[in-house]
């Protein structure tokens, strides 16, 4: 497996921990993940730009996140799936 194919499997496997809402979401902010991932924002960035990229997570955006290129994501179901796989 490539390097950044694993930083993305170590944010999927975070984001799937966190514990779910009603709704079965879990959306986490990006100073929480990076707390948690332990990786630089530029890490976190591009492991969270392929995830979004293979539609693995879902992803909110705004304004003044910098340098974090998203305000919070949650895993979807799909990203579950690729994770089982």
């Amino acid at each position: 497996m490539k390097k950044q194919d694993e930083k993305m499997k170590q944010v999927l496997l975070r984001l799937a921990l966190q514990k779910r809402d009603p709704m079965g979401e879990a959306w986490i902010e990006n100073k929480e993940l990076q707390s948690i991932t332990k990786m630089e924002p530029f890490e976190l960035n591009d492991a969270i730009e392929l995830a979004s990229s293979m539609m693995l997570v879902d992803v909110r955006n705004s304004m003044g996140t910098a340098p974090y290129k998203f305000h919070s994501i949650t895993i979807n179901a799909k990203g579950r799936h690729w994770l089982e796989s």
